[in-house]
């Protein structure tokens, strides 16, 4: 379970052990220390000369079962990490994804983000200092990952009110938007023509990329402003020319294929210009507005 994280998490651990030890002097050579034990402790444990605790067998195991294919060994690797990290939050979210029934699924995330956060306010993570950079603290930032799901599966049951809702939320408390709440937002402004709410995202967070000129688009062509709408198109054709022929459907299965790669997300991509398509496909599948995108990119 994303290495990084995990390494983070020892490596604070180790700091806070050393106490009163470390500043900002030496805090460089007890990193180097650090990393150079941990890198011998990762190869004695893979070769089976050092015992794993039960948090870090549990995040082994959250990986394994991010890894297979089947749904049923999956679920039982998820079980198994919860069982030796009761608060294994990431584990949890994705064992309620299997849920079938949509509604059930929510239902229990919504459980799931009770029990969360008031564990995190009993820890005093919920103060003035540390909201706005969630994501940046370890300890909540499975919070996030959390709100971020619930919101996804608000929108794909149509309460936009309620995504939009948490999509907000999730920058409140973590402004640098890691997870990129924001382009959600926009997708969502744009489709409920919330001007003056995709005025201030945009003016908050000016981009010049896809997302961005995707959605503002829509808000354009929805409200009639069809220069408006023209101009960002055309800014997304500028930054992946496949776009034209994709819109036109003059690609050939070789030529998708250049611009998907399994498991891998690459922006400025037709891949990152589908995968927001799909996501609002309401939207797009609109014969008019598809019209409009034929004629304007020639």
């Amino acid at each position: 379970m994303r290495q990084t994280e995990k390494a983070m998490k020892a490596f604070h651990n180790y700091i806070d052990s050393l106490g009163d030890k470390v500043t900002e002097d030496n805090i460089n050579d007890y990193a180097q220390e650090f990393m150079k034990q941990y890198n011998e402790n990762l190869k004695l444990k893979k070769e089976g000369k050092l015992e794993q605790s039960d948090e870090e067998k549990a995040y082994d195991l959250y990986d394994k079962a991010m890894e297979t294919y089947s749904n049923s060994e999956s679920r039982r690797l998820l079980k198994q990490a919860i069982k030796l990290k009761p608060n294994f939050t990431d584990a949890k979210i994705e064992l309620i994804c299997f849920y079938e029934d949509e509604f059930k699924r929510i239902r229990e995330l919504e459980k799931l983000e009770k029990e969360e956060k008031e564990y995190l306010e009993s820890e005093g993570y919920f103060t003035e200092e540390n909201i706005s950079c969630f994501y940046g603290i370890l300890e909540t930032r499975p919070y996030i990952r959390l709100l971020y799901v619930m919101a996804s599966q608000y929108q794909q049951i149509g309460s936009y009110r309620k995504a939009i809702e948490l999509y907000e939320y999730i920058i409140y408390l973590n402004e640098n938007d890691n997870m990129g709440a924001r382009y959600s937002l926009m997708g969502l402004y744009a489709m409920l023509e919330e001007c003056e709410k995709m005025k201030e995202i945009i003016d908050h967070y000016p981009e010049d990329n896809i997302p961005t000129h995707l959605f503002q688009f829509v808000l354009a062509y929805k409200q009639t402003d069809y220069t408006k709408a023209r101009r960002h198109l055309r800014a997304v054709q500028m930054k992946v020319p496949d776009f034209k022929k994709f819109v036109k459907g003059q690609l050939d299965e070789d030529d998708v294929e250049t611009h998907f790669i399994e498991g891998y997300y690459r922006p400025f991509s037709l891949e990152e210009i589908i995968m927001y398509m799909n996501a609002f496909d309401t939207i797009f599948l609109n014969g008019s507005l598809a019209h409009f995108m034929q004629k304007t990119l020639k």
